[in-house]
């Protein structure tokens, strides 16, 4: 909301050699940019903790591909309604810096980067007011994660429910990180890292190197 208004602010009422207000409003909308860019990449790993839990897996890639698939659809649609609208409104390309465009395309502009982006910015109150990883939810979570990887029942820390029964299949690399692993384990799990290095490497994983990871 800070970065809408501010931004939108400065979209709608600067005018043409209002550099210092210009300034000031870009100044305030900026301070609340890092949030607006932190919050989600916050979330992702909150997320992918849950999942971890419901799951017994991790799935941080497909968790951040997903992200990047639609983030990447919704930028390249507003970039082409944008690009339309601008067409339609009598944008002319060809004009060089300095040289006036129509003004109703410079009202489209104030619109479109003014009014309609604290527009969208409001809708996500509701999203993030209903958000239900709190700090104290997701330590509850990692709490949960460990009991099952112990052998316990644990609930669900967000909505409740049935107990679930212990994780029946846990990676070696959990049970190392839990240190519930022999050295005899922990090298069959260092070999299978050696593995996958050598695989993304296109190294044969009969060679030598490989074989005393």
């Amino acid at each position: 909301v800070w970065v809408g208004f501010f931004l939108g602010l400065s979209a709608l009422i600067v005018k043409p050699g209002d550099n210092a207000l210009f300034i000031s409003l870009s100044i305030l909308g900026g301070l609340g940019m890092g949030g607006y860019f932190a919050t989600p990449e916050a979330m992702k790993p909150d997320v992918v903790d849950y999942d971890e839990f419901r799951t017994g897996a991790r799935h941080e890639a497909r968790f951040a591909g997903v992200f990047m698939f639609f983030a990447n659809i919704c930028a390249g649609i507003a970039l082409e309604i944008m690009l339309l609208l601008l067409d339609n409104f009598g944008y002319d390309g060809s004009k060089q810096i300095g040289e006036a465009e129509p003004q109703k395309v410079v009202l489209l502009l104030r619109v479109g980067f003014g009014s309609t982006l604290l527009l969208l910015l409001l809708l996500i109150i509701p999203a993030m007011v209903c958000y239900p990883i709190t700090r104290q939810k997701h330590a509850d979570i990692l709490a949960a994660i460990q009991k099952r990887l112990e052998g316990q029942h644990a609930a669900d820390p967000l909505y409740g429910g049935p107990p679930l029964p212990p994780y029946e299949n846990v990676s070696l690399f959990r049970q190392v990180q839990t240190s519930e692993i022999n050295e005899s384990q922990s090298s069959s799990f260092l070999q299978q890292v050696g593995m996958e290095v050598g695989s993304l490497a296109g190294i044969h994983g009969d060679r030598t190197g490989i074989r005393n990871i």
